[in-house]
């Protein structure tokens, strides 16, 4: 398929505000100063088939701006392609414009957005519809730009690069021949066999490095004491343990009627102490009726001092209320004497005698009056001061009679206090000197009561003849020979348990030697394919950059790289005449540039329009068999020129 631009219209579309344009076949130079609108043409053509702009920007400023770099209003930004697609022509056109309306009640009109309105042959369709045909002409975006922008291909990533050409050549005309590795290429790329190959290594080498370790803690964990346990000693201690459960066994049957004889004495001796207790209350409740009187005077007058403790903290806190009031109130009484004074010594302001209006002084009948009722509210004021004086005054003294009362109370109150507070002090002194007498006494009475005695004398007979049945009937030193031989079986059935758990550690240690023998045949496995798989990717590299050689003409790529460590890794760089691209002079960029789309286009058997930036940079550029469009700086052409 082949697309040739043979015209295009420009209306307000970045700055340009009317131009046409009308393209022969062949090579066409565009001409101009810089920023004369050469890359906006380029620019136009993409908007109107991909929505974007050369730099494959979407969102780009396309409306024309006016002298306050505001966007003009009230027009159509748009462009019109007249394309000839295989012979037949295809007129595309895009327009762009702004929504204005005016509410009810507005004197202004409202931007609310922009709208794009797609034409193909004139006729206006939705814009899927447009990008679906679209597409249907030029495949994708990256054929439009890939065959029309000289920077497109050079400006991708070197793995974008690699893509597209890889799709030029036949990767599958080298094939590997050892077995082994055509079963493991099967179904995979050598690049998905070298991941999962390295993945396999990394594991291997991981497990292979562990294993020593691991077979170190479990050695520790090794009880070399349990090696050299003998389990006959084992028969030994339970033959020992069955003759002392024996003896003890025929000894629990003597024991019976020791243990009959045994509760008796107890229960004797716990006759005798309960009587020893009570005779001993007995003698305390005699001796406790001395001081029973005592203890009551106290609880007496301990319950007095509180009630007259009580008693003086509410006369004092109402004396107190008291006396606040009566400083309130004589305060008042003072204010009030300031207030009369100052009333009293007012007298009829003269400024008062002349008419507020006319300023004319009042006649003498008229001064008469307005002096006598000021008079008047004068003495009635002062009538009332007086009568609030009378009041509070009396109040106060009322308030004084009040408190001296209080204070009467709270000095009778108080020697009432004092006086039961010296005969607690008497009293608890008696109190004390009853407690020690009645302890003294309780004590001899103790001592010298003769029935205390005899039962004293039966407990430690009882007592005796209990410290004798107990060294007569014991089995201590068979229990303790039995606890003895219990811990002895104990530590020996560890160390059994240990033997057996060594077993088992030396058959892990035997399993993780065993697994490590064949991760090491496995490593070494792994590294014969990797080396295989290396050999073949060599080759299969020499066909794929022998195969891009042929088809491009001069250019040469370069698509893997060896390391210092052999390995082959994956890159794709831009070579002519041995140069990387990079370090090419603007021509040859420009060259190796149409060299590249050349074979693209005729690889797809797509020709489109080429876009040449910085024509001016060669002079000489190659034939190709597609429509140019040069984009050239000439200082000689003020406004865009075509040639």
């Amino acid at each position: 398929m082949e697309i040739i631009l043979k015209n295009i219209v420009l209306h307000y579309f970045k700055g340009i505000r009317s131009l046409e344009l009308k393209f022969k076949d062949g090579e066409n130079t565009l001409e101009g100063i810089n920023g004369s609108g050469k890359t906006t043409i380029h620019d136009a053509f993409l908007w109107v088939i991909v929505d974007k702009d050369s730099t494959g920007r979407k969102d780009f400023g396309i409306k024309t701006l006016d002298l306050n770099n505001t966007p003009v209003k009230d027009v159509e930004h748009w462009v019109e392609l007249e394309l000839l697609v295989d012979g037949e022509e295809l007129v595309l056109k895009k327009i762009h414009k702004e929504k204005w309306i005016r509410k009810r009640g507005q004197v202004t009109d409202e931007f609310i957005g922009n709208e794009t309105t797609y034409l193909w042959n004139n006729v206006p369709i939705k814009k899927e519809q447009y990008n679906s045909q679209i597409y249907d002409l030029i495949s994708t975006e990256e054929t439009l730009r890939l065959l029309t922008d000289i920077k497109y291909f050079t400006n991708l990533t070197w793995q974008e690069k690699r893509s597209m050409l890889i799709g030029l050549v036949d990767e599958e005309k080298i094939q590997p021949t050892d077995p082994i590795l055509i079963k493991k290429l099967k179904g995979k790329t050598t690049d998905g066999l070298k991941l999962e190959i390295a993945a396999t290594k990394k594991r291997l080498l991981q497990k292979i490095d562990q294993a020593p370790i691991r077979i170190d803690e479990i050695n520790n964990s090794i009880d070399e004491t349990a090696d050299d346990v003998d389990i006959t000693e084992l028969e030994t201690i339970d033959q020992q343990l069955k003759d002392i459960d024996d003896s003890l066994q025929s000894y629990s049957k003597k024991r019976e009627g020791a243990i009959k004889k045994r509760k008796e004495l107890y229960n004797t001796k716990q006759t005798l102490e309960d009587k020893i207790s009570e005779r001993k209350n007995e003698i305390k409740t005699l001796v406790g009726k001395d001081i029973s009187k005592v203890r009551d005077d106290l609880s007496r007058l301990e319950s007095e001092e509180r009630q007259k403790n009580t008693e003086i903290q509410r006369l004092q806190k109402a004396m107190g209320q008291l006396i606040n009031d009566l400083s309130f109130n004589e305060t008042k009484l003072i204010n009030l004497r300031q207030e009369y004074s100052e009333i009293d010594d007012k007298q009829f302001p003269d400024d008062e005698t002349k008419c507020p209006t006319c300023n004319k002084p009042f006649d003498a009948k008229k001064k008469k009056e307005l002096v006598d009722k000021f008079n008047e509210n004068k003495s009635n004021k002062l009538d009332a001061i007086n009568t609030r004086g009378v009041s509070i005054k009396t109040l106060v003294t009322d308030m004084k009679a009040e408190i001296k009362t209080l204070e009467d109370d709270i000095k009778f109150v108080q020697k009432e206090f004092d006086t039961i507070v010296e005969n607690l002090k008497q009293t608890r002194k008696k109190v004390e000197t009853s407690r020690d007498d009645a302890n003294k006494k309780y004590l001899e009475l103790i001592e010298k009561d003769p029935s205390l005695k005899k039962l004293a004398l039966e407990w430690e007979t009882i007592q005796v003849q209990l410290d004798k049945e107990e060294e007569q009937n014991t089995n201590e030193d068979l229990i303790n020979k039995k606890n003895k031989l219990l811990n002895e079986k104990s530590e020996f059935n560890s160390l059994v348990e240990g033997k057996k758990r060594n077993e088992e550690y030396q058959k892990r240690i035997d399993e993780i030697e065993g697994q490590r023998i064949l991760d090491l045949d496995e490593l070494s496995e792994q590294e014969r394919i990797e080396y295989l798989l290396s050999e073949f990717i060599v080759k299969r590299i020499n066909s794929i950059e022998s195969q891009l050689t042929t088809r491009f003409n001069g250019v040469e790529f370069k698509m893997f790289e060896k390391q210092i460590n052999g390995n082959i890794n994956p890159t794709c760089l831009i070579l002519f005449k041995g140069v990387p691209y990079a370090d090419l002079n603007t021509a040859s960029k420009i060259n190796v540039s149409l060299n590249i789309i050349n074979v693209f286009s005729n690889t797809l058997d797509v020709k489109l329009p080429i876009f040449v930036d910085n024509r001016e940079s060669v002079t000489v550029i190659p034939e190709m068999d597609t429509q140019i469009i040069n984009l050239k700086v000439n200082p000689s052409f003020k406004k865009l020129t075509l040639n």
